[in-house]
């Protein structure tokens, strides 16, 4: 199936996002018990303040997938951080022709697209959450991030406490 990436507003995906990300959270959510609720408005403010980059896939114009990061300047280091929020590729659309997968074309027009939105240079990072979306019989997000020189460099632990 063909695949087109792009970089757009997040207010035009806003119409065909709470299906997609529903799809999303039913595939990889770990907790199931707090379904997504997604603050539009937040993204719209981060967008105009210029943090939020929205990159999207679409197939025959309908949105299949989006990839979402933050652009900051770094707090300890003389270049920009992007850190992506969340990515999403409907499952049939994951595949690609050859050896690089949809998945893989995605993360590397977004790449290209954020090194030349800044200077000296953007430090990438991926949470290793984003696993879900890449086969782990094929070495899953570890394989795919260190085939395009993407360092293992932390793990995240996480704990929700519910006030009573």
């Amino acid at each position: 199936m063909s695949v087109t990436f792009g970089l757009e507003p997040f207010g035009r995906i806003i119409p065909e996002l709470p299906a997609l990300s529903m799809d999303h959270f039913n595939e990889v959510a770990a907790d199931k018990s707090f379904p997504p609720v997604i603050d539009f408005n937040w993204y719209l403010d981060m967008e105009k303040i210029n943090i939020l980059k929205t990159f999207s896939a679409r197939s025959n114009g309908i949105l299949v997938g989006y990839l979402l990061y933050f652009l900051t300047k770094s707090r300890h280091y003389e270049m920009m951080e992007a850190f992506a929020d969340t990515v999403y590729l409907r499952p049939e659309y994951r595949g690609g022709a050859g050896l690089v997968s949809n998945g893989k074309a995605f993360f590397e027009f977004a790449q290209n697209r954020l090194v030349k939105m800044v200077a000296p240079g953007v430090k990438l990072r991926v949470h290793n959450k984003m696993k879900a979306m890449f086969a782990e019989d094929r070495g899953g997000i570890k394989r795919l991030m260190e085939s395009m020189d993407y360092k293992h460099t932390d793990d995240l632990y996480t704990k929700v406490i519910i006030a009573v």
